[in-house]
């Protein structure tokens, strides 16, 4: 294979890669912010994550906390974080608003909640 077939066929890899992310991904995203919504100690977990996403910067998450989440939502984790990596635009962007605004609230109150 020379060089212009390999970087073809990488191409084409990546470009399926990035639509099974985004196809898998949003709607993953959906739930992983609705398990995030609520009450329970994989909740606080997942907030973090999202927050972690939303604005790494100012709210790192540290990978080790994934493992307090069951299997299912361990792997949805894994998703968003693939769609993070090749969507489109930024994670948050793909839920509707009012998630965005309670994301942003989250941030506010992560330090005392998490």
């Amino acid at each position: 294979m020379n060089s212009l077939d390999f970087l073809t066929s990488e191409l084409q890899r990546i470009k399926a890669a990035r639509s099974e992310a985004i196809k898998d991904g949003i709607p993953t995203l959906h739930r992983i912010y609705a398990a995030a919504s609520g009450t329970s100690g994989q909740s606080r977990i997942l907030r973090a994550f999202i927050i972690g996403i939303f604005n790494g910067d100012d709210h790192p998450f540290d990978l080790n906390q994934l493992r307090g989440l069951d299997e299912a939502l361990f792997d949805d984790a894994l998703d968003v974080i693939r769609l993070d990596r090749h969507g489109e635009k930024e994670v948050h962007r793909y839920l509707p608003g009012t998630a965005q605004q309670a994301i942003s609230g989250w941030s506010f109150w992560n330090r005392s909640s998490v």
